[in-house]
């Protein structure tokens, strides 16, 4: 990074989503319900109605605790295009808050309804909380959980009491202090208090009020466990079951042909082949198994199977679904954009339409922006070490040696310039070999001198790395101590 503001990534540029909503809407009607027995109108209403519900309900536990929250806005007019995002229930850094804050700002100027979907049924731990320690002067990422448990899906991932949290707090406060960042403690304690205060909540609502309080967001959110429990969303799950074979062929043949394309040798990428034996075949579907989450195998034999609540989207059928029947606008960040290639290739396959063009917005922000840059420029310089010899007066007189430093390097690299003008001209024999001669030597002399200079031994410490780079370059601190940074 060049300077200490944030890299923004935002493809196609913002200035453009406009039109490109105006195009999703026509594309989404020509798409229309190309998914046989799925009405996209219907599923519209029913993501909209239990987004509404599920983020009133957070207003309601918010204040419960003694947390207020304004009660989100309902009044949407019944055409007001869907500008939907998504991402696991986890304790946001810059990267994922900047999807939501471009969701909110995006949704507001064109009169939208802003959906976040909570993936809620993927297995991490959702109350992963990290925080820096610096020590001797390396930065380290220590992290503790915000959950009672880290196994299992998000969705069952529930608050520890306040006890355990302000415990975290307590251990984040002592390394903030022991590592001279004062200055972080006051946001640290303004979010942990919240998350305090949510002992017993579902990781995945406790995340989101704590978000709403800092942040001011207000747009509407649904775990995607409760869409797949709408009406609409079991017939499109039906659909995929109503051919298992069918569907399965096409997965594959789509996911061949995009590693082909992208020149993608693990086969694990962007998603794994559908097994298929002659007994059974394998769905992008999961299947709930207590607190766990298994892939569905569907017989062969025996006719179509009806799916029950415990069959959700997996994967891969996510997005076709909330693109596919829902959305007009989608906003993926980096992650995200790099599979639903696959996605947009197998909807044609299998719907024969095109589906509605995501976004991507991403953010990279480092906690120590200066230090990232100091680090940067030093092994810059690490890796001109021998440039230095050869061509001294291009490092002269910028500040990179003291004063007498500067002073031997720039006679040294006179003299250099010299021998080889004389060396040119030479002729081969005693006279071009002594002349060679000399040259050598002076360039042993720049070695010895620069090897003597303050430059070079701050160069040579361990803590001048590639290593020690990529912990400062950590970028996945929460959101919150970056407001403090």
């Amino acid at each position: 990074m060049s300077d200490d503001k944030p890299v923004d990534t935002v493809q196609p540029p913002l200035c453009d989503w406009g039109s490109l909503l105006t195009e999703n809407s026509k594309a989404r009607q020509r798409v229309g319900d190309a998914v046989r027995g799925v009405s996209s109108q219907l599923m519209r209403r029913e993501v909209r109605e239990a987004a509404l519900k599920f983020t009133q309900g957070l207003v309601a536990i918010a204040a419960e605790r003694g947390i207020p929250l304004p009660a989100p806005k309902s009044d949407f007019p019944h055409n007001a295009p869907l500008i939907m995002t998504g991402h696991q229930p986890l304790l946001y850094h810059p990267g994922l808050l900047f999807k939501e804050e471009l969701l909110n700002t995006f949704a507001q100027a064109q009169s939208g309804v802003p959906i976040s979907v909570t993936i809620d049924t993927d297995e991490v731990d959702s109350g992963r909380i990290t925080w820096p320690a610096i020590h001797d002067g390396v930065l380290s990422a220590r992290e503790s959980t915000l959950a009672t448990t880290r196994d299992g899906m998000c969705g069952r991932q529930t608050m520890a009491q306040s006890e355990a949290v302000l415990g975290i707090l307590a251990e984040i406060r002592s390394d903030l202090s022991r590592g001279g960042m004062g200055h972080l403690e006051g946001a640290v304690v303004s979010a942990l208090q919240l998350y305090s205060k949510l002992g017993g909540v579902p990781v995945a609502e406790a995340h989101s009020i704590v978000r709403r309080v800092l942040t001011g967001h207000s747009h509407l959110e649904v775990p995607l466990s409760a869409v797949a429990g709408l009406q609409e969303s079991r017939h499109f799950i039906r659909t995929i079951m109503a051919d298992a074979a069918g569907f399965a062929a096409l997965y594959n043949e789509a996911l061949v042909e995009h590693r082909r394309e992208h020149n993608i040798k693990n086969a694990a990428n962007p998603f794994p082949n559908m097994e298929v034996s002659s007994a059974q075949v394998e769905l992008p579907l999961w299947t709930m198994a207590g607190a766990n989450r298994q892939p569905v195998r569907v017989p062969v034999a025996g006719g179509a199977a009806e799916p029950t609540q415990s069959i959700l989207p997996r994967g891969s059928m996510v997005t076709l679904m909330l693109r596919a029947c829902c959305a007009d606008f989608f906003i993926h960040g980096l992650g995200g954009s790099k599979y639903d290639q696959f996605v947009d290739r197998f909807a044609v396959k299998w719907l024969g339409a095109e589906l509605p063009r995501f976004v991507v917005a991403s953010r990279t922000q480092y906690l120590f922006p200066q230090k990232v840059q100091q680090l940067e420029a030093e092994l810059l310089l690490k890796s001109q070490l021998k440039e230095m010899v050869s061509h001294p007066q291009n490092f002269v007189g910028k500040g990179l040696f003291l004063q007498a430093e500067d002073q031997l390097l720039s006679e040294a690299g006179v003299e250099r310039s010299g021998l080889l003008s004389l060396l040119k001209q030479a002729a081969e024999g005693p006279e071009r070999s002594a002349i060679a001669h000399k040259l050598n030597d002076l360039n042993r002399r720049l070695r010895d001198t620069i090897h003597q200079t303050q430059l070079y031994q701050r160069l040579q410490d361990p803590a001048c790395s590639e290593a020690i780079l990529r912990q400062w370059r950590y970028r996945e601190f929460p959101f919150f101590l970056f407001k403090s940074a």
